[in-house]
């Protein structure tokens, strides 16, 4: 016996651990932020105007779970958005803005940029649309070249110097450009412009960066470096046709990254725009369960289960709440709740898998209070 045997599992389930690219669209519990999400694209959607928002809260509420639900959502409505969910990865004290800029379109897939450039200019009207989007000095000659150069080497050069990369300065002479790097934050935001005015052109679609553990770019404390970021990000949020949502480890406003709490940021993604997380309250903890165990629990063999093992016989049976009978499950809730550090969803899962395999091995058909006491998982109602 295993615990997807015992407990009635889905076919395609061996556990009760949610998995990633499977279980995106499963909001389990706290459903606020998945309000504000879905009512943040309909506004956005009606507007025709990409959003900006900040969210922040603790580890482990859920914050990574909410971009890959929005990820997924967006994709199977058929919304007008192109999301790109990237982690936006570690920075040193003098990291400058060009690292984010290369995960960023790595992220969307530099080919695929090169991909949709070449498309666009092979149009009739493509080197006019090309020369229309006054792109700046040096960025302007390397996007050139991407679109239409047959050299190889031009094109890697091309590829390295618009993804941020510093070239040599004999590499710069052979790219014909006077500047070896981006520089000004308008050199960033510019191929971010293009892009975005690529997926609207092609897919009729508004790209939305998702901006995971944003919390990173607080290392970055190194006064020019600063300066960098600050101009960089700020132009960012100036391309009106890119939607950006960032996700941050912080319990307020003053654990937020400087940058974010820059005047001139701020005013650009707007006050109301910063949504704060609060941690699980012992109801959404208890709704978390039953709602996981609704979407992986299939209900027609617990039907038949019920009828072998007669566990309609118990009086605090539930199917609501099965494995646990309902007292257990109200103890076991109040026991992650003994702190309020500890009641967060990314360790729920793996709390009631070690329940279940443990009570697996046993032989416990049913979760009861006296299991949960022996392995001082249940706490009494105060």
């Amino acid at each position: 016996m295993n615990v997807k045997e015992l407990y009635c599992l889905n076919d395609d389930r061996a556990n009760f651990r949610t998995v990633e690219g499977k279980d995106d669209e499963n909001i389990f519990g706290y459903k606020t932020l998945k309000d504000l999400l879905e009512r943040t694209m309909a506004e956005a959607e009606v507007t025709q105007i990409p959003p900006r928002a900040v969210i922040l809260g603790q580890n482990g509420l859920g914050k990574t779970l909410h971009l890959r639900y929005l990820e997924s959502m967006i994709k199977k409505s058929g919304k007008p958005f192109y999301p790109v969910r990237l982690k936006v990865g570690s920075y040193e004290a003098k990291s400058r803005i060009n690292l984010l800029h290369n995960r960023m379109l790595h992220a969307f897939r530099f080919s695929e940029f090169e991909r949709r450039l070449k498309e666009e200019v092979k149009k009739p009207t493509g080197i006019a649309w090309l020369e229309a989007q006054q792109l700046p000095d040096g960025v302007d000659h390397a996007v050139f070249q991407l679109a239409n150069s047959k050299s190889p080497v031009i094109i890697d050069l091309a590829r390295r110097f618009l993804s941020g990369e510093a070239l040599k300065p004999a590499d710069a002479v052979t790219l014909s450009i006077t500047k070896r790097c981006l520089v000004e934050g308008d050199d960033y935001a510019s191929i971010i412009r293009l892009i975005a005015e690529l997926v609207q052109l092609q897919d009729k679609k508004s790209i939305l960066f998702c901006l995971d553990e944003f919390e990173y770019v607080q290392y970055v404390n190194n006064q020019d470096a600063f300066i960098n970021w600050k101009d960089g990000l700020r132009n960012l949020l100036d391309v009106k046709q890119a939607g950006f949502i960032f996700a941050i480890a912080a319990q307020n406003m003053e654990g937020v990254a400087k940058i974010l709490r820059e005047s001139d940021i701020v005013r650009r993604i707007a006050i109301n725009n910063y949504h704060r997380l609060p941690g699980y309250k012992l109801e959404d903890t208890h709704r978390f369960f039953t709602e996981l165990f609704h979407t992986f629990i299939n209900q027609e063999k617990l039907a038949a289960y019920e009828t072998e093992k007669s566990l309609t016989t118990n009086p605090k049976y539930s199917r609501e709440t099965f494995p646990f009978t309902t007292d257990a499950l109200d103890g076991y809730c109040r026991w992650i709740h003994k702190k309020d550090s500890e009641a967060k969803p990314s360790e729920f899962e793996d709390r009631l898998n070690e329940t279940a395999a443990d009570a697996c091995l046993k032989g416990k058909q049913l979760i009861d209070v006296d299991f949960l006491k022996s392995r001082t998982e249940f706490r009494e109602e105060d």
